[in-house]
């Protein structure tokens, strides 16, 4: 009766807990290059602040959007849990509301055989 809202709810999970776990491991990548060493210019304070006359630069666009770094770890977790929290709790909801249906036709059943 539940064994596909079962398995959905163990694949929802085992993908969160891979997700997780990605995450996790890129928190603890450190970058092998900078702009320091990128430039040769081995300042402290070497910043880049533009994007060139000719074209605009690979990935630039994603560092000047503005947003604090708080806002990017809140987009992390606001994504794991609209990803996989809220689906896992609606199969939750669904499995229960089947199973209140099930006692209900079932009760019924029962009370008018007597």
């Amino acid at each position: 009766m539940f064994g596909l809202a079962t398995c959905a709810c163990t694949l929802t999970l085992a993908g969160c807990t891979t997700r997780v776990a990605s995450l996790q491991h890129n928190a603890r990548l450190r970058p092998k290059s900078s702009v320091q060493s990128t430039t040769g210019i081995k300042g402290p304070n070497v910043v880049q602040k533009s994007r060139g006359f000719t074209a605009g630069a690979f990935n630039l666009r994603e560092f000047f959007h503005g947003k604090s770094a708080e806002a990017i770890r809140r987009i992390k977790w606001t994504f794991l849990i609209g990803a996989f929290g809220v689906p896992f709790a609606l199969m939750l909801l669904g499995m229960g509301a089947q199973l209140v249906a099930l006692f209900c036709i079932g009760s019924r059943c029962s009370a008018s055989r007597r």
